[in-house]
């Protein structure tokens, strides 16, 4: 009777480990994913503060450059004209980064994946 239970106890251990390795690979798993995205999240706003100041800054010198060389009549239509500029680049800026949202990944969608076929693999019958 002993070795029966030994067996059993035995077969127990083994399914606890083999859920614990597979609670700890998934937990891994959530931990690349998190990496991954909060270093996209950090790239991306790093990269839209530099681009905000050097096109403000820039932008700011080409508009004094210009309104001081053009002759006085001239000095409006060109200010309205770099406005104008100013603002469909912006429009396009919008445009690009709701365009480059929409086509990522929602985040944590390979560990979800992963869950959803253990979970699969789990209702299915033994055979």
């Amino acid at each position: 009777m002993s070795r029966h239970a030994d067996g059993l106890l035995g077969t127990a251990r083994g399914l606890a480990a083999l859920g614990v390795r597979a609670v700890r690979t998934r937990l891994e798993l959530l931990e690349i994913e998190l990496a991954t995205e909060k270093a996209r999240i950090v790239r991306w706003l790093g990269v839209t503060a530099l681009a905000v100041y050097l096109l403000s800054f820039g932008t700011l010198l080409g508009i004094l450059w210009l309104a001081l060389a053009l002759p006085e009549q001239w000095r409006l239509a060109a200010l309205g004209l770099a406005a104008l500029a100013f603002l469909a680049g912006g429009a396009i800026a919008v445009a690009w980064l709701l365009r480059h949202d929409v086509t990522r990944q929602p985040m944590l969608a390979t560990l979800v994946a992963v869950l959803e076929r253990d979970e699969e693999a789990l209702d299915r019958p033994a055979r």
